[in-house]
């Protein structure tokens, strides 16, 4: 009998699509964090597609961007398909200016469904950057540990998570490089002197 038993561990483990890890400890996996808008939103692809996006930007010019946390329950249902309280983190390399609504790290309760909240984001290129300077953002949708806090060092218990009618990926994460370049040259606005000209008359020049 424990031979038998050994088997099946060992054929489940072997089975492709089954998921055996935990949580974290402190961390609890309810819900299936996942991206369903990220930063390409605007580029005409209407889902978070593999891979980073990228943007341009003038020196003290802001952008604007709004991304859309996801409970991917429907798109995986072994585990992680209940309701949970997530999260989004933002990564930021460069020090800019950065304004978010909800703040990063505010917990979200989303019911199981394929709920979202939509998240606005500020980026603000600094008045003084030079042509070329960059910044990286990466931003996260995570869980919040059993305390509440968000916490993206609890992991994910599904990435990426994949939509069944379409074979389209959900990545947890995605990134967004920015490069500083040349602002339009000022706008001048030229005026001619004003002549009155008599009905009938013609004015010479």
């Amino acid at each position: 009998m424990k031979k038998i038993f050994a088997v099946l561990a060992l054929t489940l483990l072997l089975m492709p699509g089954i998921v055996l890890a935990q949580a974290p400890a402190g961390c609890s996996w309810e819900g299936n964090p996942a991206m369903r808008y990220g930063w390409g939103q605007y580029d005409g692809i209407p889902f978070n597609q593999p891979g980073p996006d990228y943007a341009t930007v003038f020196a003290g010019a802001t952008l604007d961007y709004t991304l859309a946390p996801y409970n991917a329950t429907p798109y995986y249902a072994a585990a992680c398909n209940l309701d949970d309280t997530l999260c989004f983190h933002l990564y930021e390399t460069a020090g800019w200016t950065i304004v978010c609504d909800p703040p990063v790290g505010t917990p979200e309760i989303l019911p199981a469904g394929g709920y979202i909240w939509w998240q606005n984001i500020l980026i603000t290129a600094p008045c003084d950057a030079s042509v070329g300077d960059k910044d990286t953002l990466i931003a996260k949708v995570a869980y919040t540990n059993i305390a509440g806090v968000c916490a993206p060092e609890c992991g994910d218990c599904h990435d990426p998570d994949v939509r069944p009618a379409t074979g389209i990926p959900y990545y947890n994460a995605d990134t967004l490089y920015i490069e500083v370049v040349a602002s339009p040259p000022a706008l001048g606005v030229f005026q001619d002197t004003l002549t009155l000209v008599d009905r009938g008359q013609t004015q010479a020049y």
